[in-house]
């Protein structure tokens, strides 16, 4: 019965790969990782704990470690819309040339969101491409509309394009919806 009860508090003090998660999500990336380093020290292993460490290094912008990662976890699920999303947005912050073909995976997927989206017409600016970046961002705020970071980018574009007047205006409609976002 002791070493019963013993298992039992010590499961209940043992940090969980999903509570790592939870603090990860809510932007406490030092708690995750010493979540995680407590799970695995008493043995969680195996793909839950690649997908939080790969998110871990998303998060505080370990952009090569990340798109690695994500990589390596792609190859035994090649057409999962997240990890395709985030391998897309890590390769795109890396400066990874292939940056484009992951975005397109990852828009190519019926569950993408408008974060690959996105991401995607970010990529086809950076390529001069504004077609595909229309259509991207067209495709994005589908999704998620007035969302201001979709909107903030847009207009970006436009202004890489020399269309001043409109891309000034986008930004205007995305700072007005997001009044504090500097």
């Amino acid at each position: 019965m002791i070493l019963l009860l013993a298992a039992l508090a010590g499961a209940v003090a043992s940090p969980s790969l999903t509570e790592a998660s939870h603090a990860l999500a809510a932007g406490r990336p030092e708690q995750a990782r010493r979540m995680i380093a407590a799970a695995v020290a008493e043995g969680a292993s195996g793909p839950a704990v690649d997908r939080l460490l790969a998110d871990l290094s998303f998060t505080e912008g370990d952009w090569p470690r990340a798109l690695a990662a994500y990589k390596t976890m792609l190859l035994g699920s090649p057409a999962d819309p997240y990890l395709l999303q985030q391998a897309g947005i890590a390769a795109l912050r890396a400066g990874a040339p292939d940056a484009p073909l992951l975005l397109d995976r990852a828009v190519s997927q019926p569950a993408a969101s408008w974060r690959a989206w996105n991401a995607r017409a970010v990529s086809a600016d950076r390529e001069k491409d504004w077609g595909t970046a229309d259509r991207a961002y067209t495709a994005a705020e589908g999704l998620s509309p007035n969302n201001p970071t979709i909107l903030n980018n847009r207009g970006w574009s436009l202004i890489l394009r020399g269309q001043w007047p409109a891309g000034l205006e986008v930004l205007g409609r995305a700072a007005s919806l997001a009044p504090d976002d500097t």
